[in-house]
């Protein structure tokens, strides 16, 4: 009986990876990488990735790019998800050392890290982790906020309550 191998389980196997390369071979292999440790998808273009982000944005934890594409760079792409899907970490990606655009993109707050290919895997692995885990964070930070303002409007509900009802002799 041929079973298929389980995929190893981490803890932001529910989270989803969109990764943004025009190469072929880069998409290829990055899915053939990482999808057993993490829910992949690849997109050959600016415009696809748009399309998938719009798609699956509250499953999107990362979205990593490479900077040199035809038509559109990968940092435009990081500019309009910053904007449309600010929960959404990101990083970009280069064999070029286009030192301007990974200052541009750090200063300006577009990415979480700028990766220089060809990777190292252990390294980019880890920088994957922690690109995870900061969104694993935010999430959870958003959460308790939100909790925090359910308990202060219940407790402001309860006080304009009693000051409206009058005091019984």
């Amino acid at each position: 009986m041929d079973e298929k191998p389980m995929a190893k389980i981490t803890k932001f196997n529910r989270y989803a990876i969109i990764y943004v390369d025009d190469e072929a071979k880069a998409r290829k292999y990055f899915e053939l990488i990482f999808r057993d440790t993490y829910q992949v998808m690849c997109a050959e273009s600016v415009d696809s990735a748009l399309t998938m982000l719009e798609a699956n944005a509250e499953n999107v934890a990362l979205l990593i790019t490479d900077q040199n594409m035809p038509k559109t760079k990968g940092m435009d792409l990081l500019k309009v998800a910053k904007f449309r899907y600010p929960h959404i970490t990101r990083m970009l990606t280069t064999a070029y050392t286009d030192i301007e655009s990974a200052i541009e993109s750090v200063n300006k707050g577009e990415i979480f890290r700028f990766a220089l290919k060809p990777w190292n895997l252990e390294e980019f692995r880890l920088h994957i982790n922690e690109a995870l885990q900061s969104y694993t964070d935010r999430k959870d930070e958003q959460f308790l906020l939100s909790e925090r303002r359910q308990s202060l409007f219940k407790v402001a509900s309860n006080i304009t309550h009693e000051l409206r009802t009058p005091l019984a002799g």
